[in-house]
Order: C-alpha cells, then sequence, then structure tokens
C-alpha cells in the first residue's frame, strides 16, 4: 500500500490494483521496498493472492469454497460481495461467485465482503470457541491460535496503550490495564466493520 490518499486514483496502489485486470500480475508485479520480515504495511493485494491460493489448492473459486465451508456450517444466507472501482475482476475466474444480483458476481478478498452484524458475530464466536460452532469444527483450531497470534509488529507497535501488531489478516493488541494484560483481537474491514475478540 502506498502513503498516498485514496483519492488519488492514479497515484494509490489499491486504486491502480481495483482497476486492474489482472489483480494478481498487478500485486506481483510491485517492488520489494523492504527486506521481508523486516517490516510491515498493510497491503489489499496479498488477501487477493491468499484467494487465488485457495482456489488453486481446492479447485472452486474462492467465493464458492467460502460459502461452502464456512458460510452454510454458520448458516450465513446473506453474503454480498463488493469490487471496488469498476467490475475490471470479472474475468477473474478463481474470484467468481454465484451471487444472484448482478453486479455481485465477484468475490473480493481483499475487503469486499459485506455481512449483517449477527453473522460477522458469529464469526467471531467460532474464533472465540478455538474454531467450533454448534460442537462443529468449522475451523481448526490451530489455525485459530496462529491466525490470531501477533507475528510482525505492526509501525505504532508500542504506545502509552500497550503493544501492537499483526497475525495473519487479524490485528493482535496487548492492553495494559490497571487489572493486567488485556488481549484483543480484531478483524477489521472496509467500511468500518469490525469484529474484537476479546478472549479474557
Amino acid at each position: 500500500e502506498s502513503d498516498v490518499p485514496y483519492t488519488d486514483q492514479e497515484l494509490n496502489d489499491a486504486e491502480r490494483l481495483y482497476r486492474s485486470t489482472d489483480p494478481v500480475q498487478f500485486v506481483l508485479s510491485r517492488s520489494i521496498i523492504e527486506e521481508p520480515g523486516s517490516s510491515w504495511y498493510y497491503n489489499s493485494g496479498l488477501p487477493v493472492l491468499l484467494g487465488l491460493i485457495v482456489s488453486r489448492a481446492t479447485g472452486q473459486p474462492f467465493g464458492v469454497y467460502a460459502s461452502k465451508t464456512l458460510f452454510e456450517p454458520l448458516g450465513i444466507q446473506q453474503v454480498k460481495w463488493h469490487v471496488f472501482g469498476d467490475d475490471a475482476w470479472r474475468g477473474v475466474p478463481e474470484l467468481a461467485w454465484d451471487g444472484t444480483e448482478s453486479w455481485n458476481r465477484v468475490a473480493s478478498p481483499e475487503g469486499g465482503l459485506w455481512l449483517r452484524p449477527r453473522d460477522a458475530l458469529k464469526i467471531g464466536s467460532v474464533y472465540l470457541n478455538d474454531g467450533r460452532w454448534n460442537g462443529q469444527q468449522v475451523i481448526p483450531a490451530h489455525w485459530v491460535e496462529a491466525s490470531t497470534r501477533r507475528h510482525i509488529p505492526t509501525a505504532d507497535s508500542i504506545s502509552e496503550f500497550g503493544e501492537h501488531g499483526y497475525g495473519y489478516l487479524w490485528w493482535h493488541d496487548r492492553f495494559r490495564t490497571e487489572e493486567g494484560p488485556l488481549q484483543v483481537h480484531t478483524a477489521a474491514g472496509n467500511g468500518g466493520q469490525r469484529i474484537y475478540i476479546i478472549p479474557e
């Protein structure tokens, strides 16, 4: 991601990604600006690559796989995917989605999932309960632990409030309180959607 504001469609990498007809190639063609593992920047393009990897590993479009393995077991029926910018990604079969609305044909893994609050709460509950929903293991427990663990500090990793970092698509914070440390795992979606998990 660039520090260039989102409103600058010519210079902001995220805006250029959304207009690219080949989002995977766009992400892979970006220059490496730091030694891998030495620093961290939020990057909307990397979840796009993850969506492609999931699709190739499962033999299903990313959105279809997400529906079968996560949304259906949780009883989530109202799902909408939104592609930012124009419809350039409609030609990427790995990101196909079978929504009924004509505009809802691309599953956009970098921040385009729209859920009702009660359904976001279900995902939070699954993570709070080590990947289980109604007694069924929906997400492997080891992945829940690994994805919410702090793997790398963020730019503001130490603040007056505590320590901050990033896991696998989850923010990880350890706040200092009068009662002791308080861990908070956060899924932060585009448009202000949030899931907060506080194990304590």
